[in-house]
């Protein structure tokens, strides 16, 4: 689903970004073309609630985005999703009930902040749940028993010792 043609580091672009989507049968070892994303995007994250694909954030070739999509397998369709309230590239996310979090670097205008978003899947809505004391790249993200654990990463090329849970 979406991706990159070539190896490279995403400011320079080489190939090309891709907005198809493939589904692999097991049971008959074959893949299918299904409908595409309506945004070109790398970087993204997936959630799957009720039978259904979302998908948040990432890049595209005019930077990061602030989109999100859902498919519907049933109908093989994607409907635009109210967007989030900055943009995210490399998001992490985790679904708990009806609600989807999304995690990480959030930017609105000239400001850059850590945050956990909240997407209210029934209402198609958006809230901000927590903004964070340290900012870092490539961490890993859980929910256990109600809460998110933000663990471990990196922030100017140091290895993140922080553990947070919120």
């Amino acid at each position: 689903m979406g991706g990159y043609t070539t190896f490279g580091y995403l400011a320079d672009y080489e190939g090309s970004l891709f907005d198809t989507v493939e589904v692999y049968d097991p049971t008959t070892n074959t893949w299918e073309v299904v409908a595409n994303l309506h945004v070109e995007r790398i970087g993204f994250e997936l959630a799957v609630h009720e039978n259904q694909i979302y998908v948040f954030g990432g890049e595209s070739e005019a930077g990061n985005v602030n989109t999100a999509e859902m498919y519907n397998p049933e109908t093989n369709t994607w409907i635009e999703l109210n967007d989030m309230s900055g943009i995210r590239g490399e998001p992490h996310v985790e679904v708990y009930n009806d609600e989807i979090y999304v995690i990480g670097r959030s930017t609105k205008g000239n400001q850059t902040v850590f945050n956990i978003e909240k997407y209210m899947i029934k209402e198609d809505n958006w809230t901000e749940v927590v903004s964070f004391d340290q900012e870092r790249y490539s961490f890993q993200t859980e929910l256990l028993n109600g809460k998110a654990y933000v663990i471990g990463g990196l922030k100017e090329d140091q290895v993140g010792e922080k553990f947070n849970m919120y």
